[in-house]
């Protein structure tokens, strides 16, 4: 896996890139998150994305933001996979 310094994709930067997965992600005082893209082959044709979230908040802020853009963030990841896959 290539490790990419200070490269970005849309607003986050990229922190690992390989062929069949990408890592973006940022830290701050409040809370650090990952957004993880995969694809890999399906059974038959095709290619099978999935896309994970990891979010480690620090502080009680960190935690209120979390808890009210959890609802409004499965709705984005959930139109961008569809359009990845469209």
């Amino acid at each position: 896996m290539d490790h990419v310094n200070a490269a970005e994709q849309g607003p986050f930067p990229v922190l690992e890139r390989s062929s069949r997965r990408i890592v973006l992600g940022a830290d701050d005082r409040h809370l650090d998150f990952r957004l993880i893209v995969e694809a890999d082959p399906a059974e038959g044709p095709g290619t099978r994305v999935s896309c994970t979230t990891l979010v480690r908040p620090h502080n009680p802020f960190g935690w209120l933001y979390l808890l009210t853009i959890m609802p409004f963030h499965k709705l984005i990841v959930a139109n961008t996979l569809r359009r990845i896959v469209a």
